[in-house]
């Protein structure tokens, strides 16, 4: 048991127990879902701040520590394509639900509970994350104070199944880190249009509009290119390095994924229906999930009693194990209630076309190309890491360079 001098707030009791150095790399959320009567608040980590192990992820509900696997998966699918294989992010969280829609009795230590409404919970946990962690607030370091007056946001959702939840005014706080200003746009710097550079080599190139959006490496001062591999650029006195091939990589992931579901997904039949057969559990929560399903391409039929067909399957996914895909679908569908895993697969073959048709490294770019590059990057969601987690940029600060040449 920890014996702890009393705190002002969170911030401060997190500071005492994980570090401050630790703290300065989180920030606060606060989300209210009112019609469905619950409350996520408490503090995140930025994906650069990760672990090898789920030890720094704390969750409570209703004030009660627990280690629950549908919370933990639900945080998991929030950081999803932000952290490298292996990793975990560094999260404090607390749950706020009317006890009638949770049992805290299911397990003799009390670790882990059961949801009423399992999969409304994960969604809300798992949507409220990404849409706080989307705009990758952290990239672009802005000096303010943390203010009461703050704007109201609604959150939209990606996630199947899950509902639009409100962000309450005064809630949502902005990063706890020291930041800076960023400089203006070099006038020396040639206006390109963010379509200069295609998203997708050989396609056509949808035409992004930037005009809202905040232009934070479009602003940056271009100084050149590093290895072949690496732009650099000047935001005031810091020294930026940015790895072209992930950058390229995150914005070609990000139009092939608004593209996919936007157009459609194509969807080839299977000449001969594939049979599963499931358990009785998992077969229900497959079948409450069959109109999910159809979204992504899987084209799945009840056969009577616990059985499917599987008559059609994304065009993407025709050489794979759809069948067995389908079987852990429906297991992950009845542990946790979201179709979570069979977005990850379709995302994973994004992510390899999105890897095989943008910039690489070691790849010559000239001004222009580079400039268009750092256009298209301010007009992407998750911006600060490519979709396999590693991140776009490092920053350098002056002081530590000035410390190499011992000025300091």
């Amino acid at each position: 048991m920890l014996e702890l001098r009393c705190e002002k707030g969170l911030a401060e009791r997190v500071a005492a127990l994980l570090g401050r150095t630790m703290l300065s790399e989180m920030q606060s959320i606060e989300v209210i879902d009112e019609t469905a009567g619950i409350c996520l608040h408490g503090l995140i980590g930025q994906p650069t701040l990760n672990r090898s192990a789920s030890s720094h992820i704390y969750t409570f509900i209703n004030g009660r520590y627990i280690r629950d696997r549908v919370v933990q998966h639900s945080i998991m699918d929030g950081y999803r394509h932000l952290l490298m294989k292996g990793r975990f992010p560094v999260v404090v969280l607390f749950l706020e639900i009317a006890p009638d829609k949770v049992d805290v009795n299911v397990h003799p230590t009390k670790h882990e509970v059961r949801f009423r409404e399992q999969a409304m919970v994960h969604d809300f946990i798992a949507t409220t994350l990404q849409d706080q962690l989307k705009p990758a607030a952290w990239v672009q370091p802005v000096s303010r104070e943390l203010s009461a007056d703050l704007p109201t946001f609604t959150t939209g959702s990606e996630s199947l199944g899950s509902a639009n939840y409100q962000i309450q005014p005064s809630l949502v706080r902005d990063p706890i880190a020291p930041v800076y200003q960023s400089p203006g746009t070099d006038d020396s710097s040639p206006e390109l249009s963010p379509t200069a550079l295609p998203l997708i080599p050989g396609g056509e190139s949808e035409t992004i509009q930037a005009d809202d959006l905040e232009r934070y490496f479009s602003n940056l001062r271009y100084l050149g290119q590093y290895h072949s591999s690496y732009l650099l650029c000047q935001d005031g006195d810091d020294l930026l390095l940015i790895d072209q091939h992930a950058a390229h990589e995150r914005i070609g992931f990000e139009s092939l994924k608004e593209s996919f579901f936007k157009n459609g997904i194509e969807q080839q039949s299977l000449l001969f229906p594939e049979m599963l057969e499931l358990d009785f559990r998992s077969g229900q929560a497959l079948t409450e999930h069959l109109d999910d399903l159809a979204r992504l391409g899987f084209d799945v039929e009840p056969f009577g009693g616990k059985s499917f067909a599987l008559k059609a399957v994304p065009q993407l996914l025709v050489k794979g194990d759809n069948g067995r895909l389908i079987v852990d679908i429906a297991l992950d569908l009845e542990q946790t209630g979201s179709s979570g895993g069979l977005v990850d697969r379709l995302d994973d073959v994004l992510i390899m076309m999105a890897c095989h048709s943008v910039i690489r490294a070691n790849q010559n770019l000239d001004p222009r190309e580079a400039r268009a590059l750092l256009e298209q990057l301010d007009c992407v969601d998750f911006k600060a890491n490519c979709p396999h987690g590693r991140p776009v940029m490092q920053r350098l600060r002056l002081v530590e360079v000035e410390r190499m040449f011992r000025r300091q």
